[in-house]
């Protein structure tokens, strides 16, 4: 077990270096992308989902009604993704980055869903809030982040993000509600088993997809429903 948390702790860093790279270099020379039919403006600084394959689990595996609350939202993509689907009513994007809630702004605009999409930077805007599906694509690489921009990827030695995350999504998700968060084979797998057991909730893997150094897997949570 030691030895493979310090092989996956080695895996993380040398992720963080090529994101790293990645959202330094390419911003430079393009802002602009089309991914999977959504238009996106990315400006420096903002997590470019074109990089990785979790953004593309969460679409390919399922399809949002109701209320959508999009816990990190970034670059907008899962919250216009969500708007675009006529089941789907309302979408409520929250990050602690406001330029990411700037950035999803401007991109709910470009793709015509600004009408479904609101911006939310204080967690306590959701607490009156029922949502029916509950994205998460969280930071998912267990080393600590170094500067602002790591945050995009990094969520602790701990998880603390997504530990986070789940707690918020826990105290909005509707009775009869979904959770959907993304990890990689990277995530230590302790310390996100330690964070179930204590939350009351249903956690099962329904689909992944292989990278080059990792894999991405995508699970339903679901909060246990009382008899």
């Amino acid at each position: 077990m030691w030895l493979k948390e310090s092989l996956n702790e080695v895996l993380s860093e040398i992720v963080r270096l090529i994101l790293r790279l990645l959202h330094k270099l390419v911003p430079k020379i393009i802002k602009f992308f089309n991914y999977r039919g959504i238009k996106l403006y990315i400006p420096e600084g903002i997590f470019n989902p074109t990089f990785t394959l979790s953004a593309s689990l969460i679409m390919d595996n399922i399809k949002p009604r109701g209320v959508v609350v999009d816990l990190g939202c970034g670059s907008g993509i899962l919250s216009i993704y969500s708007a675009l689907n006529p089941e789907v009513t309302t979408v409520l994007a929250y990050d602690i980055n406001i330029k990411a809630l700037a950035t999803t702004k401007v991109n709910s605009r470009i793709n015509g869903v600004a009408n479904k999409v609101r911006v939310l930077h204080n967690t306590n805007d959701l607490m009156n809030i029922k949502a029916d599906y509950v994205l998460i694509n969280p930071p998912y690489l267990p080393i600590s982040p170094r500067d602002a921009l790591d945050i995009n990827w990094c969520c602790g030695k701990s998880l603390e993000c997504i530990k986070e995350l789940l707690n918020i999504s826990l105290s909005i998700i509707h009775e009869h509600g979904k959770i959907l968060l993304t990890f990689s084979s990277l995530t230590n797998t302790k310390v996100m088993a330690e964070i179930i057991s204590k939350l009351n909730i249903k956690f099962n893997v329904i689909a992944f997809k292989r990278a080059v150094i990792d894999t991405i897997y995508l699970a339903l949570i679901e909060p246990v429903r009382s008899a």
